[in-house]
């Protein structure tokens, strides 16, 4: 009882910081008491070398660079923030707001059901977008701009994501994202002008999608933890799964204050402990990792943050988060039922 109380204590503090409510603060942060798994022998787990040719190539995974995937029927499109919804053509004109976040909901621009292929980003003004994230609406919706955006998406899927030094995506010919007739998406930009004027803006994301159903279908999770409160941060996901998760791509993703991320894989069992990802962290080049990993029923992954100085979690620049964001099949395996859910959506693994 005492624990699920520290949690619903920690998810009073997440929603109140996404919305604005001033009584929320680090002491009400989830309690990270939770000793870390004895150390064992570890084995790093290298990413994989970004690969641009179909053939010969192990399938089941992803690349960062263009390829030619010799299908008649694929076709592109591009999601991008608007002015108007009447008029999609015009920019969005960025008030000199720091930390503004803008939702921008844009109906599906094919006909039935698709595959996503690729995510190529389009950043048109650097000088007042921090970062994107793209997410497809559950219970759908209607087009429409949402000026002051809170960051919860307790009915999003979230699909992909761009930050500086973000790489685009490109799955093998045996992967890919079903997406549903009549789909409504979401484009969350972070804007944060400092310019001294008003700025228009028309970033967005090039999708490509096939009526051509893939063999595995793909998706993306919320991996780390929304308890920060500290110089380090440390969150668990234990997934529900009987079958084995194969995750090809992830992004490491925290603020100013980030300065390194360390992600180990607990072997069910007591079989050891394999490194993930141990790098330093720089929030003006938040690189995507390809990988090649097996998450086994009853195995855990660890996530830990690391900053610069105390830190509490917040949607603002000068605020944290830790998040692991990981791209894997089959879609909807890597998922912990947790209050979590509430904040992100169903696809998330957070104990």
């Amino acid at each position: 009882m005492l624990e699920m109380n520290t949690k619903w204590s920690a998810l009073a503090a997440v929603v109140g910081l996404l919305t604005g409510c001033a009584d929320a603060g680090p002491s009400d942060l989830l309690d990270q008491s939770e000793q870390a798994a004895p150390e064992v022998a570890a084995q790093t787990i290298e990413s994989v070398e970004p690969r641009t040719s179909l053939e010969d190539r192990p399938g089941g995974g992803a690349t960062n660079k263009p390829i030619e995937y010799n299908d008649p029927e694929l076709k592109c499109y591009k999601l991008n923030a608007y002015g108007s919804v009447a008029n999609k053509a015009q920019k969005y004109t960025v008030p000199t707001q720091p930390d503004l976040y803008v939702a921008f909901n844009v109906k599906a621009p094919w006909t039935g059901k698709q595959y996503v292929r690729s995510f190529r980003a389009l950043v048109d003004n650097k000088a007042v977008l921090h970062h994107w994230l793209l997410f497809r609406q559950l219970a759908g919706g209607v087009e429409s701009i949402m000026p002051n955006a809170v960051g919860a998406h307790p009915d999003g899927e979230m699909l992909h994501g761009w930050a500086p030094g973000g790489d685009d995506m490109y799955m093998d010919i045996d992967v890919g994202m079903e997406i549903p007739a009549n789909s409504v998406f979401q484009l969350e930009m972070h804007y944060n002008n400092r310019t001294g004027a008003p700025s228009l803006d028309a970033s967005g994301v090039e999708i490509c999608v096939t009526p051509t159903a893939p063999k595995n279908l793909a998706g993306l999770s919320w991996v780390g933890t929304d308890a920060i409160g500290g110089a380090s941060a440390t969150g668990t996901c234990t997934p529900q799964t009987t079958k084995p998760i194969k995750v090809i791509s992830a992004s490491p993703h925290m603020h100013k204050k980030g300065r390194h991320m360390k992600v180990t894989l607990t072997r069910a069992g007591g079989a050891g402990v394999e490194t993930i990802h141990d790098k330093a962290f720089d929030f003006d080049y938040q690189q995507g990792y390809l990988m090649d990993f097996t998450i086994n029923p009853g195995d855990k992954l660890t996530t830990t943050c690391t900053y610069s100085g105390p830190s509490s979690f917040g949607k603002g620049t000068n605020d944290e988060m830790c998040y692991f964001f990981s791209i894997h099949y089959p879609v909807g395996s890597l998922r912990k039922a947790s209050i979590w859910q509430i904040i992100h959506g169903p696809n998330t693994c957070i104990d």
